[in-house]
């Protein structure tokens, strides 16, 4: 559930940055995204408990895990602010910069996940 939420965040803003949709559309997928976001969220704290316990910051694993939280809370900020750009009906150029930049922290947030996963 963790890779398909992922999934959708990723791979429906790479689709909105290659052919931005109008506002109708957009708004449509911010649904399915916030939707995806949520279900990462609860998901990811799952995996994490059920790895039982953290290790120290100062560690490979730490360190990952640290700067995954960041990146997480940053696409997070992103988003919400590229929300705001389409509910105030922003032009397709600079959704499509909104939803680029959107790939680029989304698709770091999970290259960090596959990290962390594998150990």
């Amino acid at each position: 559930m963790h890779l398909l939420a992922m999934a959708v965040m990723v791979g429906g803003s790479a689709v909105l940055t290659l052919a931005p949709p109008g506002r109708a559309g957009a708004l449509r997928y911010e649904w399915a995204f916030w939707a995806a976001a949520g279900l990462a969220a609860l998901t990811g704290v799952g995996n994490i408990g059920l790895r039982g316990t953290l290790s120290p910051a100062d560690s490979p694993w730490g360190g990952a895990f640290q700067l995954k939280l960041v990146s997480a809370a940053l696409l997070m900020m992103m988003s919400f602010g590229r929300c705001i750009l389409i509910l105030r009906g922003a032009s397709r150029t600079r959704t499509r910069a909104a939803y680029g930049a959107t790939v680029g922290v989304a698709a770091l947030t999970t290259l960090l996940g596959v990290v962390i996963a594998d150990g």
